[in-house]
């Protein structure tokens, strides 16, 4: 990125533009970016599929058994689909859900307060 890039307004950007140009960064990937947008930036419909809380969360709560990779990634697809145009909220949902079955499975750990409780 030159100089006048950081100029750059990036709310006037869409989602795919933003990824596409900060990925660019050295260390800078995809899911980094997508946390941005979401946080940072709160875009309302972005599905971070790569993310291991998430596709735990979805394996977890949909009864996915998990075949290859591929048809994993489609079912999650699939699923989230329906969440149009909301997806951040259904992720933090699902990262929720999660840290919650974690606490279940670790009852010692559920006196500390998860960091996507935080979050949104």
């Amino acid at each position: 990125m030159d100089h006048e890039d950081e100029k750059q307004d990036w709310l006037s950007l869409d989602d795919e533009s933003i990824i596409k140009e900060l990925t660019t960064l050295k260390g800078v990937g995809k899911w980094t970016v997508q946390m941005i947008l979401m946080f940072r930036l709160g875009r309302p419909d972005i599905f971070p599929i790569d993310n291991l809380g998430i596709r735990q969360g979805i394996a977890g709560l949909y009864s996915i058994e998990r075949k290859t990779e591929k048809e994993f990634t489609k079912e999650m697809n699939r699923i989230a689909e329906s969440w149009r145009p909301y997806r951040s909220e259904a992720s933090r949902h699902i990262w929720r859900w999660k840290d919650g079955q974690k606490n279940k499975a670790n009852p010692e750990f559920s006196g500390f307060v998860s960091l996507s409780s935080h979050i949104g």
